[in-house]
């Protein structure tokens, strides 16, 4: 069965690399070149071997962004070359949630942090970012309100206003 899906799929990209030498189609196809590998791969994954999800995933991933690049001209990759650290961590994630193995999971949060933070500083001149901090910042007071920490916290500050009288 997988062999026939592969052949089939090997036997689609053949018949459009030929049209487009035939009819010069203004389709990038070498992103394909990312894409069938990533694919073959992901049929090749069971619950043995889940660590063979994140080069399949980074090379799905890879080929869709890149096809994205290509149609766009390449006009955007000042801004998108964070999307690199965020696939990678993707991958990660995508491998976690197959597997359920937490050794999985922190690699993928930490490169997913990283190219959050990098999209921070790409995006930085928007007035997206101050606005996303204010309402984060409502939200935190608002969810620290209804815990027991704010107690804590006014009896911890309070006892080091009195020191500080003294």
């Amino acid at each position: 069965m997988r062999k026939n899906t592969l052949g089939i799929l090997l036997i689609a990209i053949g018949v459009l690399l030929l049209l487009n030498q035939f009819l010069s189609l203004s389709f990038p196809f070498w992103p394909l070149f990312l894409l069938i590998p990533g694919l073959a791969l992901a049929l090749t994954v069971n619950k043995n071997a889940p660590g063979l999800l994140i080069p399949s995933t980074i090379l799905i991933l890879l080929g869709i962004f890149f096809y994205f690049e290509e149609v766009t001209h390449w006009n955007f990759s000042d801004k998108t070359w964070p999307t690199y650290i965020l696939i990678v961590g993707m991958a990660f994630i995508i491998t976690y949630l197959y597997s359920r193995d937490r050794g999985f999971l922190i690699p993928g949060s930490i490169l997913l942090f990283i190219a959050f933070v990098f999209y921070f500083f790409v995006f930085s001149d928007l007035l997206l970012w101050p606005i996303l901090l204010i309402v984060g910042g409502i939200l935190m007071i608002i969810n620290f309100k209804g815990t027991g920490i704010e107690k804590k916290f006014n009896e911890l500050t309070n006892k080091e206003e009195k020191e500080n009288r003294e």
